[in-house]
């Protein structure tokens, strides 16, 4: 029996490492993703009384129920309820749904204060939950000082966590200490379609059908 030329099995392996190439970079770098909800588009949510807006993937809860949400185009989402009809805070919650898994990055909050009232100072705290999971602290830092040089901008390093919703709140008023916040950007990188999946898996079987071929 004939064993393949080498020249024809030369052809077949670049040809199976150039579909590789292509089918890698078609499921990772080319889904990154960064929505900004002070974005107008966004501003249509205030007009749903159920409190729930889809645009594209993204689907945003207010809750509970009778909430609905809240649209600034400085500060970005929160939730308007029985109280200071704006951000985030006591028994409100925000959640953000996507229509598939995603890889979250970044998770971009805004009106979050190191704070100064009466001569006490306090750090905003806030909290969010990844599918329904325990929840998470953050504080805000010391450098949040409210100016009209800040807008209260904080960054959540996510790390690129496999979720479908995203849940946010904060405890509102402590005492003389209020702690709220807005949702203004998130950035998530999307996770490959299965279909895609299985033609990398078979590239990557022909890949190795091929060198062992060549090797033999």
């Amino acid at each position: 029996m004939m064993k393949p030329k080498h020249g024809a099995i030369r052809k077949n392996l670049a040809i199976v490492m150039l579909a590789v190439a292509v089918l890698l970079g078609a499921g990772t770098a080319s889904y990154a993703v960064t929505i900004d909800f002070r974005d107008n588009a966004w501003s249509a949510a205030e007009a749903e009384l159920d409190g729930q807006f889809t645009l594209g993937d993204v689907t945003l809860t207010a809750m509970p129920q009778g909430a609905r949400l809240w649209h600034d185009t400085t500060d970005g989402i929160g939730v308007i309820y029985n109280y200071e009809n704006d951000e985030i805070e006591q028994n409100e919650r925000l959640l953000v749904t996507f229509s598939s898994q995603v890889l979250l990055d970044y998770v971009f909050i805004s009106d979050f204060f190191y704070e100064c009232r009466s001569g006490a100072c306090y750090n905003e705290i806030g909290e969010y939950s990844l599918n329904g999971s325990d929840w998470t602290g953050f504080i805000a830092p010391n450098s949040n000082l409210p100016s009209p040089a800040t807008n209260g901008e904080m960054t959540l390093n996510i790390g690129g966590v496999l979720t479908n919703s995203l849940w946010l709140r904060a405890p509102g008023i402590i005492g003389t200490q209020d702690h709220e916040y807005a949702l203004q950007k998130i950035a998530y990188s999307s996770v490959p379609e299965p279909s895609t999946l299985l033609l990398l898996g078979g590239a990557l079987i022909g890949l190795g059908f091929v060198r062992r071929k060549f090797k033999g």
